[in-house]
């Protein structure tokens, strides 16, 4: 009986030192693979000969602006605890840009002998905007499975078929998965980029629902969102500081981080020493590679950054492919403007342009002008209301944005837009009667005008009851005023003249308004000035 409870008080106390320090999933047995994978040992020598030879050419083809990482948050979950909120998802891509910018608040941590090697990544990770269907996404996937506990040997969260959601395409996204695992004590593991040509379809990082995001109570240790941060050093490329060996031989290929026997646990006090580096400011604890408590981590080093960023050296960088389309993916174009218009509108394309403009009905609206960045549109007979059609944004034969548009006059009883008061007809389809007493038809153009804008001024006096019209000149008084989009006033002439001309070449394009008050009434057109 002794036997029994001493034999279940071992386990115990195993199973609380597990949980009682970090457990990373991302080791490297050089040795071991060299024994038992040689062709997957061979990747990893001939990446580390890559790498030098990018240090030794001043890493010329590696971008000096920042890297922008596309990131797919996959939340696999058996119950509502492990179906971790939004919130927590966008606290915790907020640590993890803080990190790899040097931004994170604690870096006043760092040892004033390490401040010199210590810097900032400019990596940037951004939750995905568009799918890999090119479909609008919140970057979040939420899949509720009946597996309680995932293999990391298996890697079976990154299957639908095994109870987990496939990864996107890892050459565009950083996919990663939160879930629960099966192995009591693991936080998390990540897939290092040279087995990424042999098995594309699990690339990417895992960490457990507990240590995804900040603040959970129940793992006061490691509840700052280190764990993904140490990750994502590891799919970029980065070792464990000690080399994952326990001995003062094994290397992270890092120069300027201290030779290291082993993994920190909990938060030590600087200088700490060990038997590979038994003098001097003692090992880099405080490194996100290492092991420390997540109050304890604060830093990369140059080195380990430049090893990063080698990844993207665009000639020959394993991830060089995920820069081609990582801002489209994450600040993809957008096209604003109004969706309801009566007769014509103006849209603007943001963060991108575009070589052409399409519509899905040419026959109810028509594009008038376009520019890489701007189309006008004219609905074709407005009187016909509540037509929609999709316009589109093209790049070279390939649609980069769309908006559905809706043209819909809301007019109330003979009250016709602007251009359309015809005297001796009905005045439109709303109204039963015929004319008015008075009838001012005033004509401007060219719209959309680069310039000169001319507008005709003519007064039309008709005889109701005979339902005949002469055209006749008056001595009616026009105020004509040009305004912009709020209201201010850019041009105004008052005349009794039959034509008159603005000259708008030094106004800034875009849509203006206006209007010509006679008689007591205002005319209103909308005006588009467009120099392309």
């Amino acid at each position: 009986m002794k036997k029994i409870v001493l034999l279940l008080t071992t386990m115990i106390a195993l199973l609380c030192n597990v949980f009682a320090q970090r457990f990373c999933g991302s080791q490297l047995n050089l040795t071991e693979i060299q024994q038992t994978d040689p062709e997957r040992y061979q990747r990893i020598m001939d990446i580390e000969n890559q790498l030098q030879q990018v240090r030794f050419e001043v890493m010329s083809n590696v971008p000096t602006s920042t890297i922008i990482i596309p990131v797919v948050v996959h939340i696999v979950h058996n119950n509502n605890a492990q179906n971790i909120s939004d919130a927590q998802i966008h606290a915790q891509i907020r640590v993890l840009n803080e990190d790899f910018r040097r931004q994170n608040a604690d870096r006043v941590n760092t040892p004033n002998a390490f401040i010199g090697v210590a810097g900032d990544a400019n990596i940037e990770f951004r939750l995905a905007r568009i799918d890999p269907n090119g479909n609008p996404t919140s970057g979040i996937t939420r899949t509720l499975t009946s597996v309680s506990g995932f293999c990391h040997i298996m890697d079976n969260v990154k299957f639908t078929n095994l109870g987990g959601r496939d990864a996107w395409n890892t050459q565009r996204y950083l996919n990663i998965w939160v879930c629960n695992f099966s192995l009591p004590g693991l936080m998390g593991y990540a897939q290092f980029p040279f087995d990424l040509a042999t098995r594309p379809n699990t690339d990417g990082v895992v960490v457990g629902y507990q240590f995804f995001g900040v603040g959970n109570p129940r793992q006061p240790r490691f509840n700052r969102g280190r764990t993904l941060t140490h990750e994502v050093g590891h799919w970029l490329n980065l070792r464990h500081i000690w080399g994952d060996a326990l001995n003062c031989t094994a290397t992270d290929f890092v120069d300027d981080t201290p030779n290291q026997f082993g993994p920190t646990n909990g938060c030590r006090t600087f200088p700490a020493r060990d038997q590979c580096t038994p003098t001097g400011n003692g090992v880099m604890f405080m490194n996100f590679m290492d092991y420390s408590d997540d109050a304890c981590m604060n830093m990369f080093t140059s080195g380990q950054i430049a090893r990063m960023r080698a990844l993207f050296d665009t000639e020959n960088g394993i991830r060089r492919e995920m820069l081609v389309l990582s801002e489209f993916i994450t600040n993809p174009p957008t096209i604003f403007g109004p969706t309801v218009f009566c007769m014509q509108a103006t849209f603007d394309l943001h963060n991108g342009q575009a070589t052409s403009w399409t519509l899905s009905d040419n026959v109810n609206f028509r594009v008038v002008s376009t520019n890489p960045t701007r189309a006008f549109v004219d609905a074709v007979n407005p009187m016909t209301n509540n037509f929609t059609t999709r316009l589109s944004a093209m790049y070279h034969g390939t649609e980069i944005a769309s908006v559905y548009i809706t043209s819909f006059c809301d007019l109330s009883p003979c009250d016709c837009p602007p251009g359309w008061c015809e005297c001796g007809v009905p005045i439109c389809p709303f109204c039963g009667r015929w004319g008015c007493p008075m009838c001012a038809t005033v004509r401007s153009h060219p719209n959309p005008v680069s310039d000169i804008l001319t507008i005709d001024l003519t007064q039309r006096e008709t005889d109701v009851f005979s339902k005949t019209r002469t055209t006749v000149e008056t001595e009616t008084i026009f105020n004509i005023h040009l305004l912009n989009v709020h209201g201010m006033v850019v041009r105004q002439q008052r005349t009794q003249a039959s034509t008159i001309q603005f000259d708008v070449s030094n106004l800034p394009e875009g849509t203006y308004y206006l209007h010509i008050e006679h008689n007591g009434e205002i005319e209103k057109h909308q005006i588009i000035i467009n120099r392309n």
